[in-house]
């Protein structure tokens, strides 16, 4: 089957949290943007299956900012597919010695969208990202500097998760999504 949508909004103004996105529990999404993710973060449910599509507002920007820590219990899988760039806010991250991840899931810009991270806010320098994050150029902001780690300690850390290829939708897995550029 085809990928349908459960819910379309225009996302404006607002941080999402993600007891919007989960009626029903499994479902895609497709939000005009910009759109921010609430500052408290999202903890995605073993049972739960979120996709967001984020397209611009007419002329507008399409992006998407991670405002807090997004999380997937194994099972869950959340992706967020931008047609524009994604970016991390400072206040996302942990301490410069701690792998947890803090970003998880499926991102992905348009070809000319940028990831990018942000200088990160004291006690949360280090970004961990684990998921798949496809982007056509990372722009790499975080520095460790300040705590005198930048030597030793890679700031961004971006690990594989192929877990999410086995939990993604179906509907995801055989449908190809190409932005296009349509003239006014």
């Amino acid at each position: 089957g085809g990928m349908t949508t459960e819910n379309t909004t225009d996302a404006v103004g607002a941080a999402i949290d993600k007891t919007a996105m989960t009626k029903p529990a499994t479902g895609t999404y497709y939000l005009k943007g910009p759109v921010t993710t609430s500052s408290s973060g999202w903890a995605v449910g073993a049972a739960e299956k979120i996709t967001i599509i984020i397209d611009n507002l007419t002329a507008g920007d399409a992006s998407l900012t991670v405002g807090g820590p997004i999380t997937i219990t194994a099972g869950g899988f959340v992706a967020f597919i931008v047609n524009g760039n994604i970016t991390v806010a400072s206040s996302v991250g942990g301490l410069y010695n701690l792998d947890t991840p803090t970003v998880e899931g499926v991102y992905v810009t348009s070809p000319t969208g940028t990831f990018a991270t942000s200088l990160g806010d004291v006690g949360k320098q280090r970004l961990v990202g684990q998921g798949i994050f496809v982007a056509g150029s990372f722009l790499l902001q975080r520095d460790l500097a300040s705590i005198t780690q930048n030597n030793s300690t890679a700031a961004e850390l971006f690990l594989y998760n192929p877990r999410l290829l086995v939990s993604m939708p179906d509907s995801m897995k055989d449908v190809p999504i190409t932005w296009e550029e349509v003239a006014p």
